[in-house]
């Protein structure tokens, strides 16, 4: 996907998603949040304008959205309709040579807490 990823001071990682990468934000539930993917023609997967990088991750699946979501979000400082420290937002995503919509945590109030890096774990972009 595209992004900015940061290591951040407290010793782990916060992506900032660009603005125009975002499809859709939560909802207040999970399987809201799975019914809007679900339903999400291909999106785009275009350069946004500015110093964004191709950021390489790990997809991951679950069986039973109402279960497996809410722990993910507590351990990403996300808690739908409250001030988080994350919020969970649908982005373009390519996995193999498909472009699919992806939920990720969208860390861009975190940016000022640590040094940008290309790839987690690295070291600066210098």
């Amino acid at each position: 996907m595209w992004g900015r990823l940061y290591h951040l001071d407290a010793g782990y990682p916060a992506l900032e998603v660009p603005p125009e990468g975002i499809l859709a934000q939560e909802t207040e539930g999970p399987l809201g949040d799975a019914d809007t993917q679900a339903g999400w023609p291909e999106p785009s997967f275009d350069r946004p304008e500015g110093d964004w990088d191709l950021i390489a991750g790990e997809l991951v699946t679950f069986a039973d959205p109402l279960r497996d979501i809410p722990p993910i979000d507590r351990l990403e400082g996300f808690w739908p309709g409250e001030r988080s420290l994350y919020r969970r937002v649908l982005v373009a995503a390519r996995c193999d040579h498909a472009i699919i919509p992806a939920w990720t945590y969208d860390g861009v109030g975190l940016r000022d807490r640590g040094v940008r890096v290309r790839r987690w774990p690295d070291g600066p972009t210098g």
